[in-house]
């Protein structure tokens, strides 16, 4: 039976993380290479650099009670992507491990009945996937051309009240601020969708083992192998319960 490919049903999942800088390539981790300056770039100057600006803005307007309640949301919601995004990196190594753990032998189906039992928990957080980034790009990208609908772009206003060490109300510095603040929104939110689903999936595949487990030991309650056969398939059995216990015990 040709193997089945856990990652497959997540592969959307993992391009994005590539692409906002926290998936280094294959099993690897960080290190120092371009990819690693790249995250750098994407998580220092984009998203902490764009936050550390927000900041700005509370802490010159916090006698303004009205100026800092708005933007203190976003700021607040930023910075919690932004820890999100600290300690996803930091545990990579531990999350490629669990990633490489479904290469495993025992963690195969290996049945085309298998394959069936699993199958709707996969197609449903494909969706719940698909469905969150819809709306997480959606309500970016809406957040991103707010000051171009309401026309206040005229007047050199920003997705976000910043405060930068320049003046932002001046060509070109205003077009660089407003892409600065836009890449760094995208990279926060779309990071974190990605982090949180990903756990997901993880999470989903250990559901997916215990029913290929269940399943694996309803097959040999009802055989009719030799007493040696049965063995086999029985210590086959509590392997499978080991790794899966292990495996969800990494997740958390």
């Amino acid at each position: 039976m040709t193997r089945f490919d856990w990652t497959l049903a997540i592969k959307m999942n993992i391009l994005t993380l590539k692409v906002v800088g926290l998936w280094p390539k294959n099993d690897e981790v960080y290190k120092f290479d371009l990819y690693t300056v790249y995250a750098l770039i994407c998580v220092i100057v984009f998203v902490d650099g764009s936050i550390l600006f927000q900041i700005a803005h509370l802490v010159f307007a916090h006698s303004d009670l009205e100026a800092i309640t708005g933007p203190m949301f976003i700021v607040m919601t930023e910075v919690l992507g932004s820890i999100k995004t600290l300690y996803f990196i930091k545990n990579i190594k531990i999350i490629k491990q669990l990633m490489r753990a479904l290469t495993d032998d025992l963690f195969q189906p290996r049945t085309a009945e298998q394959i069936n039992l699993v199958s709707p928990a996969l197609n449903i957080w494909r969706k719940t996937y698909v469905t969150y980034f819809v709306l997480v790009s959606t309500t970016a990208f809406l957040w991103s051309i707010y000051p171009l609908l309401d026309k206040s772009f005229l007047k050199y206003q920003l997705p976000f009240p910043a405060r930068y060490p320049y003046d932002a109300k001046t060509v070109p510095l205003y077009e660089i601020s407003y892409l600065h603040q836009v890449i760094g929104l995208f990279l926060v939110a779309v990071g974190g969708l990605n982090v949180d689903t990903l756990m997901a999936a993880l999470l989903v595949y250990t559901g997916a083992q215990s029913d290929i487990l269940c399943d694996n030991l309803r097959t040999l309650k009802d055989s009719s192998a030799t007493k040696s056969e049965y063995n086999v398939m029985l210590i086959r059995c509590i392997e499978h319960h080991k790794k899966i216990i292990r495996y969800e015990v990494d997740t958390k």
